[in-house]
């Protein structure tokens, strides 16, 4: 199947987004478009650019979108500590078994930035290991 960019049908096949509006798909599927490159991602690029578009929706502030039908330990990151009186919790960051640039980190918040870097770790050799380059090198 040739590379093409996600759809809202796409995104709204993901789970947890059953509150984003047709409107609010399209808007994150048009900024998030430059983010996924077809000749990096190709056959997985409507893939990646869904997860990519469903992690903006996840992420804007004001849409309340963020944890919708998800597990809070998806959501929010394994809970750091716990008090009683007054209450509170505090929440950490998602571990990742790789390091990420500091440009990354946003995308480890939500569950949809966490698969959308596994889609480019898959992809990530398939640019240079014809050409006998280095794999670990963004394509």
């Amino acid at each position: 199947m040739p590379a093409r960019v996600a759809t809202v049908a796409d995104v709204q096949a993901l789970p947890g987004l059953t509150e984003a509006t047709e409107g609010q798909i399209q808007t994150a599927l048009t900024l998030t478009a430059p983010l996924v490159s077809a000749r990096r991602f190709r056959d997985l690029t409507s893939e990646a650019h869904a997860y990519r578009a469903a992690h903006w929706l996840w992420s804007m502030p004001g849409l309340g979108l963020a944890g919708d039908g998800l597990d809070t330990g998806d959501a929010l990151g394994p809970l750091a500590s716990e008090s009683d009186g007054p209450a509170a919790r505090s929440f950490g960051a998602v571990a990742s078994s790789e390091a990420v640039p500091g440009s990354d980190a946003d995308l480890l918040r939500s569950p949809y930035g966490r698969a959308f870097l596994d889609f480019r770790r898959a992809v990530r050799g398939w640019g240079c290991a014809r050409a006998g380059g280095d794999p670990y090198q963004p394509v």
